[in-house]
């Protein structure tokens, strides 16, 4: 699976693990964060870095690890058909796209 077909939306303490657990098993995602400081941090680790998931259309997997709201509605309908979200934001999507 390339690169961009993984993505680990937020690199805080859970994005760094989950991005630490995929590279012990031979994955470096690309990471969406929208803070520069851990952008930069992510980048400096050798992951590919964005700051906004609708501008990864190939992503196939996309975990949010922000504990908060981490995809809007205009960013599902840009990603690939049969993509899968898995969300660690506490149910926080569904509202986020009422």
């Amino acid at each position: 699976m390339l690169q961009q077909e993984i993505v680990v939306i937020g690199f805080g303490g859970i994005g760094q693990s989950v991005c630490v657990a995929l590279r012990l098993e031979g994955v470096n995602a690309t990471v969406v964060e929208i803070d520069q400081r851990k952008l930069a941090l992510a980048h400096a680790l050798g992951h590919a870095i964005a700051t906004s998931v609708g501008s990864l259309p190939n992503a196939k997997v996309i975990l949010g690890c922000t504990g908060a709201a981490s995809v809007k509605l205009d960013d599902l309908r840009r990603l690939a058909n049969r993509a899968y979200l898995i969300s660690g934001t506490l149910g926080k999507l569904s509202s986020a796209m009422s």
